[in-house]
């Protein structure tokens, strides 16, 4: 077969767009525009004039009821999704491929509005759909610098990415050399030095005359600042995350889901500045014609109703660049080739209708995701929240509008008048202690009404009941009816439990389709499109990924919950089983039994922390698998026989130092003997000395006494003799 031509695919094309639902009105559309309307609580269009117009918000209430748990059950915590390896020893990379892929999606790209706006479309509107991509385009931004040096200014230019558009310089006011300050008597002072050989400094007579050189040479010149404005070009691949609008996302009628699907699209409204930025011709782009018919969508328009009074008017672009043109990203299955096989391609088409290819590739999936609350069997679109309440709405509001009708015909009845014998007058202005003048007392006759009686206040209440069972949203959800102050705790568990089964069923339902194929096709692109590692912030610590290594085929699983009941109830078992790994703990001797590992332990209490309301886990528990194992514990008798081991090698190495130690000791030793020993001779040689010097001192004064002595003996005998 031959290769098809550019005009029959343009052709295949414009009747697939014109043929696709949701394309320029129809029933499907005309749905999800009343879907809106009540939602907002606009009036039905049969109201009458002069009677109550009260509206029911049944819808919004059953929507908004729905979406505080449904953003809580995904978006409280930081894994909404974890990938399970596919082969034994691929646990790290399924862990990093979890961690990474859920940071993508709730950090950089803001997760929580994506998952609001996705999930809303859905209870509301049939279908919420988003779409996943590899952005690769360039994003221009236009900077301005001021007071740039010299050095600063050539680490900008030298960035290939910049563009200088605009260079100001100018010198450094701050680094201008100062001028001398004027001293008093400055002009005597100038007189003199302009002397030759007068004044301080001035060279004395007779002494060579050298050339002073130039002030502007004397001094360097200041240093030159920038001013800068730049324009600087990234070029850095990313995933992109985009709730649509429903009236944008076309689909073939006979479409029963996303995977076997062969046609769907993506139809928008951008301008030339913004295609030529996306790298298509301009001489493609300057034959483009608006499309008015397409400009009119009725849903766009429904939506943005209640704010604007004209919202099909739209203020024309005077610059050519910024006019507005639909383009349309269609997915279709066709044989492009001529090979006999259709295959998938993605065909940019921009213009009315299909005018112009603005590109035209084979890919391997497209990149939309779509979820429905309630899915009907074979078909794509199911049905919504808002289908399950409009008519309840309607029925609830026209039974308000006859109860409040009933109440202000008793309070102010109609009155039958006899004509000309009352005047109207009076009577029309009708106040508390106003005059009606009358002819005849006659005249003028209230018309009774019945009172208004239980029934209708009956039939409200029953219509609230089915709006309850219908969409699984009660009132003991929201707060507590004061009809349940005389029942049980049990009871009203009970009845919130299965009012909850309806939400976690819806729940489940988003997970396992449209959260599911969300999450594996951001792990395709980052899989097949990042050549390079990325550095990003995991509970308090910078971890580098490196989706190189990863694979789009490991298992997923969608965390959608913790299980029945409410908040309370959830601390209470996790809280419960934690209790009993305690004790199981006890029985096996150690966290690292048969039946309870950390592992297990530390599931429970993330389990326990998200049902607290806190963010994350990681805030307060160290998740065991980041922990590097521990060394396995040594023989006893082992470490035994090494601790003596190393004794004795130690006491080998230290033998020498310490005889050597030893003998300084013993030689020191022995010098201080030698020294007290020579110490003590000394000693006693002076001691035996100084008795020597007192005993001939005491010689030498016994013998000069002895004479003396004996003198004075004979004179005393001598004279006795006398």
């Amino acid at each position: 077969m031959p290769k098809m031509s550019d005009a029959d695919l343009r052709a295949i094309l414009e009747a697939k767009i014109y043929n696709s639902l949701g394309f320029q009105g129809g029933l499907l559309s005309q749905e999800r525009r009343q879907a809106e309307r009540f939602y907002k609580g606009e009036l039905f269009g049969n109201e009458i004039e002069g009677r109550s117009q009260v509206v029911s918000r049944d819808v919004a209430e059953a929507v908004d009821s729905m979406m505080p748990s449904l953003m809580r059950i995904f978006a409280s915590g930081d894994e909404v999704v974890r990938f399970n390896p596919s082969r034994p020893g691929a646990e790290a990379i399924a862990d990093q491929a979890t961690d990474y892929v859920n940071w993508i999606w709730m950090q950089q790209n803001e997760g929580f509005r994506n998952f609001h706006a996705w999930f809303k479309d859905a209870l509301l509107k049939k279908a919420g759909i988003i779409k996943i991509w590899w952005d690769e385009s360039e994003d221009v931004t236009r900077e301005t610098y001021q007071g740039l040096t010299e050095a600063e200014l050539a680490i900008l230019a030298a960035d290939p990415g910049i563009e200088i558009i605009q260079d100001k310089a100018y010198s450094d006011p701050s680094a201008a050399a100062p001028s001398p300050p004027a001293a008093t008597g400055a002009a005597p002072a100038a007189s003199a030095a302009a002397a030759p050989g007068v004044g301080p400094g001035a060279a004395p007579p007779g002494a060579p005359k050298t050339e002073r050189a130039p002030a502007a040479e004397r001094q360097p010149p200041a240093p030159l600042l920038h001013d800068v404005v730049l324009r600087r070009t990234t070029r850095t691949g990313r995933v992109r995350i985009r709730p649509l609008p429903p009236e944008e996302f076309l689909i073939d009628r006979r479409a029963v889901d996303l995977d076997e699907v062969p046609f769907l699209a993506h139809r928008l409204k951008r301008t030339i500045s913004e295609l030529i930025e996306a790298g298509y011709p301009r001489e493609q782009l300057a034959v483009l014609e608006d499309d008015e018919v397409a400009d009119l969508s009725l849903e766009r328009l429904e939506r943005f109703a209640d704010e604007d009074e004209m919202p099909w008017r739209e203020s024309s672009a005077l610059d050519p660049s910024m006019r507005e043109v639909w383009v349309t990203e269609c997915y279709i299955r066709v044989d492009y080739d001529g090979d006999g096989v259709a295959e998938l391609r993605k065909v940019t088409v921009a213009g009315a209708g299909a005018a112009v290819i603005l590109d035209n590739d084979e890919v391997d999936d497209h990149p939309f995701a779509a979820l429905t609350p309630i899915p009907m069997p074979h078909k794509f679109f199911g049905m919504s929240i808002a289908d399950q309440t409009i008519d309840l709405q309607l029925i609830k509001s026209t039974l308000w509008r006859g109860a409040l009708d009933s109440l202000y015909l008793s309070n102010a009845p109609q009155m039958g008048v006899v004509e000309g014998q009352v005047n109207l007058d009076d009577l029309l202005n009708r106040r508390p202690g106003g005059i009606v003048r009358i002819k005849n007392p006659s005249a003028l006759v209230p018309i009774q009404t019945a009172p208004l009686g239980g029934d209708a206040f009956t039939m409200i209440e029953y219509i609230d009941t089915v709006r309850e069972q219908r969409t699984g949203v009660t009132r003991y959800n929201q707060g507590l009816d004061p009809d349940t102050l005389n029942k049980t705790a049990t009871g009203i568990n009970t009845i919130q439990n299965a009012a909850q089964q309806r939400l976690e069923l819806i729940a489940r339902i988003f997970a396992e389709t449209g959260v599911k194929r969300a999450f594996r096709r951001i792990l395709e692109l980052v899989a097949k499109h990042q050549q390079q590692p990325q550095i990003i912030r995991l509970r308090g610590a910078w971890v580098a990924m490196d989706p190189r290594e990863w694979t789009d085929e490991m298992d997923m699983t969608v965390s959608v919950g913790l299980g029945t009941g409410n908040r309370d109830q959830q601390v209470a078992q996790m809280t419960n089983l934690l209790q009993i790994d305690q004790q199981i703990v006890q029985m096996q001797g150690g966290v690292e039994g048969p039946l309870v590992t950390l592992q297990n332990i530390y599931a429970k209490l993330a389990k326990l922390v998200e049902a607290a309301g806190l963010k994350s886990v990681g805030n307060f528990y160290t998740d065991p698998r980041t922990v590097p194992p521990k060394p396995p514990a040594a023989d006893p008798l082992l470490q035994q026989q090494q601790a003596a081991l190393e004794t004795e090698r130690q006491r080998v190495q230290q033998q020498p130092q310490i005889e050597a130690a030893n003998a300084q000791v013993k030689a020191a030793t022995e010098i201080r003997k030698a020294q007290i020993a020579a110490a003590t001779q000394l000693e006693i040689a002076r001691m035996r000395a100084g008795l020597d010097r007192e005993a001939e001192l005491r010689r030498q004064i016994l013998a000069a006494r002895a004479p003396a002595s004996r003198a004075g003996s004979a004179g005393i005998y001598g004279g006795e003799g006398r």
